[in-house]
């Protein structure tokens, strides 16, 4: 850039400004010359069209005479003849390349004699644009989209054309869509630009977009410039309409209906739904979804492969309609919707269910008692099938375990009564084991096989026993809630339900202090025991059994509770208010203070005496006897000394350590009527001028009374008046006042007399009295040399010593003038010479009773009297020693505490001023350098940290103030040892272990853990809980840390328990340490072994060799050791399978024909008794029933009742006649004897079809008898056997 006049222009114009700048010099040059001359500066215009060819005429300037003209500089594109002054062009100029329209030149007319001076003529050629330049886009073509739900009206801008013309030929905006607005959906918009630059151009839809009816358009858009002809500029603008999802996806069906057999298996394919979309991409995308929480199908989200999830029940539905949605991947998701209805066909799928309820309905298992009477109902059995038709139709019966006949089944519409049929014996037999098989009519049938088995129960004829008709116990009332009681024990002869004992506390227990565990009798505390409430408990324990008919026993604990010195004494008050006259004589009774204690012996016994602070506040003032608690005063009181006083009184008992409570007794002493009032100061002067109005305030008296109440209650009289009443005094103020206008040169002064009266009538021995001065404004006092004097004199001197002198003058030095204090010195320490003015001290002085005083000394010289004021400031002297509020103080430390933390501050006070009074502080005794204090400020802090094991430490402070000589006193501070529950309780061992036999009785105490905690008091007690590996509640542990059996063990649930034992403080925070103790459970012979079922339903393939596996029968004996070592046995009689006596496998001695037994009448089904026992020293057992079935192989072929079979038909019959029936059996069973026929030849016409299941052959087609008269057709039977290929005839 270039400046020029502050202004910057493109560089590219630089020699233009310098053209114009130069212009403008020779202008200014030639223009002073032809002012001077005369003359005028010279300037023409001219124009040229643009385009045209060089050479064109643009214009002459005017010329002189014997002048030559030249351009001052080269313009390039212009030429001019020197002559003729005539400018051509030089080139085709282009308008739109030059930088201005408007050339600006300046030409020289040059003398050619050079005897006259050069002139300029300034030469401005206009280059006027051509329309020679067409509109033009920025790119030719132009891509844009709109969304087909776009509105009508959406816009999308584009890009103006540009045109290098001006005016006319320039740009306008003259748009328009020259081709491909297929439908008129489009339209240009031309928004003028309100700052004058280009308009804005959009392109905006005017109809409705729909992607699926046309998805692109091309507009053709041309831009017209306003020349003369006028020329167009093109662009191609791309319109892509982009896809919205407005198609849902459309199902090719509503809905579907489809057939499944029920015994499908999980995964089988359903059928396949389509849905399509006519949106695009993803819009079009569909997932296919079923209603959530379906559980019976799912679908493939691409395919719309419906499947099964798990097999599906008739019974429980026979149609099933599921909800298939498709919906595609837009936004906003579309969807669609179909029906698939799912009907099952039935098959015997299910066998029958059989339940058992007991008798009664509460019950989980079935009991009958063991003289329960014949038809006793013992449980009620339901026998149901979900199938439908014969296939759900089923009975029930007993199959097993009822060989003795006592028990029954009795119909009872669509249930069955389990009924006593014999009478019972429990001690024979105390337990049965019935097998029931529920069978449907199904072909085959189904069966179910349950078992009941059946409790006899004992009769309930024994009462529980107690072990001891009374029990005993003692403990100490401070035993924690939790202790050990007692633990009480019952027996039952009965069993079962009858022997089940549950324990209750029935009377004795009104405190609530105690509580019995139900079920192992086992008493503990519950709350804080007592003994001054109750020493004493008899508590009725009652055991009663689980009968029906319950039964009772009844026993007595008697607990004893002993004495601990766990009570305070108690006053009778917690504060006594007592009155005394002042003035009494000494020794004199105030009041008798009670307390007792409840505790026994020395615990209980109190005594009496007076806080340590009492001797210190009030020393030699109060007494009190130890034993009765009568206090008694040592002095007479003086109320006006100290009206009230606080003594508290401590109560202690004889226990060790002793227990101890406090209470206040309050003394206030009743005041007398003892003290006169008391005029200060005695004289009073006054004066006021003559002439003024009754009622001016002339003085005011005052007298004090130090009395209480009315006997403080002053009132003021005149009892002596020189003025014949022309004055009166305020009773209650003292103030004097005028009762007229008084007249100076009547009476210039007078002198009143008042008395001062107490409400008890005393009077003050001493009258005061006012000198009053009648005065005019003519009256001039006496003016003593200073307004104010001020002097300073030591306490402690000699009296009479010399103060200072005040002096005062008159008008008349003639006269003489006395002087005398007429107030600020109650107490006649002053006095002051009459006749001089001087000073001096009538009464020791002590700085610390009063450093200041303001004597008001008056001068009388005549009729007026002249008033000053002296203040007399009091200096100190060293005579005090710093004072503690009291000799020793009690303050306690946290052990807890860091070096440096604040322990107590310690405050001195000096009643002497400046360095006398300012204290310096240190400590004199400090042990082990554990303390330190601040010099300055009294503050004491730790130095050390606090040793745990020291409960309190002795300082003393030496207080010193910085007087010469220094004084000094000493403070005694006992510093107590706050225990901090800084300590955990700790175990005496880090682990326990100990073993315990799983027939330990309840409540037995078999092993016992130990902490303990370096704290003291609550933070030193220790607790314990269990508080992990208990969570079958088995154990329990009491507060003294024994383990006990709160329920009974059985090892073989459980043979090793780790417990968390956690021993806790009582401090705040708590604080607590735990340790595993680990419990080993020593076995006891007593569980037999149990078969894992009573009955075993094992399968055995005909035709299999000898010694093939069978079976195993499996038993588990929850004992170890040779407890738990098993032998199996089968029961004889039997040759046709053997057990493996240390495995339980069974295994077949010989080869089984299962169709061979069929044929002989012998069952196919084998019975076997198993049993097994233990090899304990005493041997239990038990037994299962075994049924062994011979299954069937595929080794029969199906047979036909008949090689051939004939039939016929007329050729009339129409389609479905029943042609012929052909039947095959098979000697197999089930699957492998199911039989399914089809025609294998001779129906290459499909004249005839056959039922699959039944073999009915029926017409399937017209018969034309002249074209075949006559048909031989094969007919497979296959049956359903595996393996593949099934056996066929």
């Amino acid at each position: 850039m270039a400046i020029y006049g502050h202004k910057m222009v493109p560089a590219r114009r630089i020699s233009q400004v310098f053209v114009i700048i130069l212009l403008r010099f020779l202008t200014l040059a030639v223009a002073e010359d032809d002012l001077q001359n005369g003359r005028a500066v010279e300037r023409v215009f001219f124009s040229v069209d643009e385009g045209q060819p060089p050479g064109i005429y643009v214009g002459t300037v005017p010329i002189r005479p014997g002048f030559t003209y030249s351009f001052s500089t080269d313009p390039q594109i212009f030429r001019i003849d020197s002559n003729d002054g005539t400018i051509q062009t030089t080139v085709n100029i282009d308008r739109e390349e030059l930088d201005e329209d408007d050339l600006n030149y300046v030409v020289l007319g040059v003398s050619v004699t050079g005897s006259q001076p050069t002139y300029p003529i300034e030469v401005r050629i206009t280059v006027v644009d051509v329309n020679d330049n067409s509109p033009s886009f920025p790119e030719p073509t132009i891509s844009i989209s709109f969304s087909e739900t776009a509105r009508i009206g959406a816009q999308y801008i584009l890009d103006t054309a540009t045109d290098p013309d001006v005016g006319t030929n320039g740009i306008t905006e003259n748009y328009a869509i020259a081709g491909g607005n297929t439908d008129n959906l489009f339209r240009l918009v031309v928004t003028p630009n309100p700052s004058g630059a280009a308009a804005f151009l959009h392109v905006e839809t005017v109809g409705r977009l729909d992607r699926e009816t046309q998805d692109f358009y091309q507009l053709n858009v041309t831009a017209t410039d306003g020349g003369n002809p006028p020329l167009l500029g093109y662009i191609l603008v791309n319109i892509t309409i982009r896809d919205a999802n407005d198609n849902p996806p459309i199902f090719d069906q509503s809905e579907y209906d489809v057939s499944l057999n029920e015994s499908t298996p999980a995964d089988t394919l359903v059928m396949r739904v389509r849905a399509t979309d006519r949106d695009d991409g993803e819009n079009a995308e569909v997932i296919y979804f079923l209603d959530e929480g379906e559980d019976l199908f799912t679908i493939h989200p691409q395919t719309g492969e419906i499947r099964t999830l798990r097999t599906l029940d008739f019974e429980s539905n026979g149609v099933y309609t599921i909800t298939v949605e498709a919906q595609d991947k837009g936004n906003p998701t579309q969807f669609g919707r179909a029906f698939v209805h799912i009907s099952l066909v039935d098959e015997n799928d299910h066998s029958p269910t059989v339940t058992f309820r007991f008798i009664p309905s509460s019950a989980t298992f079935a009991t009958v008692d063991e003289d329960a009477a014949i038809g006793s109902i013992v449980a009620i059995a339901t026998v149901t099938d979900a199938d439908e038709g014969l296939f759900g139709q089923a009975y029930l019966r007993i199959e097993a375990g009822n060989e003795q006949g006592h028990f029954r089944l009795y119909p009872l519409a669509n249930l069955y009564a389990v009924q006593v049929a014999a009478k019972l014996d429990r001690e024979r037999i105390s337990q049965y084991n019935l097998t029931f098989i529920g069978q449907d009519f199904g072909s085959p049938p189904r069966t179910t096989v349950k078992h009941l088995i059946i409790h006899v129960t004992d009769a309930n004829d024994h009462a529980p026993e107690f072990d001891q008709e009374v029990y005993t116990a003692s403990l100490s009332e401070l035993s924690p809630v939790g202790s050990f009681v007692k633990s009480l024990s019952a027996t039952d002869g009965d069993s079962g339900l009858n022997a089940q004992i549950k324990y209750q506390i029935t009377d004795g227990n009104d405190l609530s202090w105690f509580e019995i565990d139900e079920n192992t009798g086992l008493v503990t505390t519950t709350a804080k025991l007592d003994q001054e409430f109750i020493s004493e408990i008899t508590l009725n324990v009652t055991a009663h059994d689980q009968g029906k008919v319950q039964r009772h026993a009844q026993t007595h604990l008697v607990i004893t509770i002993l004495d601990e010195n766990d009570q305070a004494p108690t006053f009778s008050f917690t504060s006594y208010n007592v009155t005394i006259p002042e003035n009494e004589r000494p020794n004199r009774e105030i009041t008798i203070v009670s307390a007792t204690d409840t505790d026994l012996g020395v615990n209980g016994t109190v005594f009496y005496k007076l806080e340590e602070h009492v001797d210190i506040d009030y020393p030699g003032v109060f007494s009190i006897d130890s034993q009765s608690g009568k206090i008694v005063t040592l002095i007479s009181f003086d109320r006006e000394t100290l009206s009230q006083y606080t003594v508290t009184v401590r109560a202690f008992d004889g226990g060790d350590p002793p227990q101890f409570s406090l209470a206040e007794v309050n003394v206030k002493v009743i005041d007398l009527n003892d003290n006169f009032p008391q005029f200060y100061p005695i004289n009073y002067y006054a004066d006021v001028l003559e002439n003024e109005e009754a009622g001016t305030s002339v003085s005011r008296v005052s007298a004090s009374d130090p009395d209480f109440g009315s006997y403080g209650i002053i009132q003021y009289s005149i009892v002596q008046d020189t003025s014949n009443g022309k004055f009166s005094v305020d009773s209650s103020s003292g103030v004097v006042r005028t009762t007229t206008s008084l007249d100076r040169e009547e009476q210039y002064s007078y002198e009143l007399t008042v008395q001062a009266q107490d409400g008890g009538n005393k009077v003050s021995p001493t009258a005061a009295v006012v000198h009053i001065t009648v005065t005019d404004i003519q009256d001039t006092p006496p003016q003593f040399s200073e307004s104010v004097y001020r002097f300073e004199i030591f306490e402690n001197v000699d009296l009479g010593h010399y103060v200072g002198s005040v002096s005062a003058t008159t008008r008349d030095p003639s006269t003489s003038v006395t002087y005398a204090i007429s107030s600020g010195d109650r107490n006649g320490v002053f006095q002051i010479v009459e006749a001089t003015g001087e000073i001096r001290t009538a009464k020791p002085i002590d700085r610390e009773e009063q450093s200041f005083y303001q004597l008001t000394v008056i001068a009388n010289g005549g009729p007026v009297i002249g008033h000053t004021l002296v203040n007399l400031t009091i200096l100190d002297l060293n005579d005090n020693d710093p004072q503690f509020s009291r000799d020793s103080i009690i303050t306690d430390v946290v052990e807890s505490w860091e070096v440096g933390h604040n322990v107590y501050k310690v405050v001195a006070t000096d009643s002497d001023g400046g360095p006398n009074a300012e204290i310096v502080y240190e400590l004199i005794t400090n042990p082990g350098e554990v303390f330190r204090i601040d010099a300055q400020t009294g503050q004491i802090t730790l130095d050390k940290t606090i040793s745990g094991q020291t409960r309190a430490y002795f300082l003393q402070v030496l207080a010193t103030d910085m007087g010469t000589p220094h004084r000094s006193s000493v403070l005694n501070i006992t510093v107590q040892v706050r225990d901090v529950n800084d300590h955990a309780p700790v175990f005496v061992q880090s682990q326990y272990a100990t073993e315990i036999h799983e027939s330990t009785e309840l409540n037995s105490q078999f092993y016992q853990v130990s902490a303990t905690d370096d704290d003291i008091g609550e933070n030193g007690l220790v607790s314990y809980t269990i508080t992990q590996g208990n969570g079958a509640n088995k154990f329990g542990v009491f507060p003294d840390g024994s383990l006990y059996l709160k329920n009974y063990l059985d090892r073989e649930l459980m043979d090793v328990y780790v417990l968390t034992i956690t021993a806790s403080d009582n401090g705040v925070p708590q604080r607590s340490s735990s340790v595993p103790v680990t419990i080993t459970v020593m076995d006891d012979n007593d569980n037999r072994p149990l078969f894992a079922n009573q009955t075993y339903y094992l399968h055995l393939q005909e035709e299999l060799p000898p010694n093939t596996y069978v079976g195993i029968v499996i038993a588990s004996d929850r004992d170890i050791g040779t407890n738990a070592e098993l032998t199996y046995t089968l029961s004889s009689g039997q040759s046709d399978f053997t057990i493996n006596p240390q495995t339980g496998e069974i295994s077949s001695l010989r080869t089984f024909d299962r169709e061979q037994l069929v044929r002989e009448g012998k069952p196919t089904v084998f019975e076997l008794d198993a049993v097994v026992h233990d090899n304990g020293q005493h041997r239990l057992e038990d037994n299962a029933h075994i049924y062994i079935y011979i299954t069937d192989v595929n080794d029969n072929h199906p047979q036909f009742f008949s090689d051939v079979y004939t039939a016929s038909i007329s050729e009339t019959a129409t389609t479905n006649t029943p042609v012929v029936h052909v039947a095959a059996h098979d000697e197999d069973s089930g699957t492998n004897s199911q039989i399914t026929y089809r025609i294998s030849s001779g129906n290459t016409e499909e004249k005839f079809q056959i039922n699959t299941f039944t073999g009915q052959i029926t017409l399937n087609g017209m018969l034309d008898r002249e074209t075949v008269s006559e048909y031989t057709l094969t007919v497979s039977a296959e049956d359903q056997g595996t393996p593949e290929p099934p056996l066929q005839k």
